[in-house]
């Protein structure tokens, strides 16, 4: 019982030395917003990070003008990342980096009331002013037939792929 106490007590205190100088193991970040090479945003405030630094672990990441981007952007696409801290002794202190897409598109403007020729097809980038780094899709509630002459109020849902949306009521006049 004795040398079971023993092992448990160094296992503890052994445990208890090798802390993690990481704030966090993840970290979660808006798409579009910058991930940046600076290891002071990832590890504990009393922990000096004189000689460090931070380096991707995954294909297709790079480091640009002390941040990380993707493929052709100056940002990194959603998803979880593999990074790590570099000490100045070369040691390596893994973490993640989430990327996820929790807001809205960005309508710059809309109309509130359009005119279409009946039996068209709506083209809503004609109409609406939309942003979103996920892509943008339109969804009009109810569904209307453009076939028929007459002035339809409809909410029209505009989203990203990940689901974030933002609806606004439109009339839509067919002649």
């Amino acid at each position: 019982m004795r040398k079971i106490l023993t092992i448990v007590v160094c296992m503890f205190l052994l445990c208890g030395c090798s802390s993690s100088p990481l704030k966090k193991q993840t970290f979660t970040i808006e798409l579009g917003n910058d991930v940046f090479a600076n290891p002071i945003l990832y590890v504990k405030d009393n922990v000096d990070v004189e000689g460090m630094s931070v380096k991707t672990l995954n294909v297709g990441i790079r480091k640009e003008d002390n941040q990380f981007v993707s493929g052709s952007n100056d940002y990194i696409l959603v998803g979880t990342y593999d990074f790590a801290i570099v000490t100045k002794t070369g040691r390596e202190i893994p973490f993640k980096i989430k990327i996820k897409d929790t807001k809205p598109p960005t309508l710059r403007s809309y109309k509130k009331e359009i005119t279409v020729k009946k039996g068209s097809i709506i083209n809503w980038d004609d109409y609406i002013g939309a942003d979103d780094l996920s892509g943008i899709s339109y969804e009009m509630i109810p569904n209307i037939d453009t076939t028929i002459v007459g002035s339809y109020p409809i909410d029209l849902k505009v989203s990203d792929r990940f689901g974030n949306s933002v609806t606004k009521t439109i009339v839509v006049n067919v002649e």
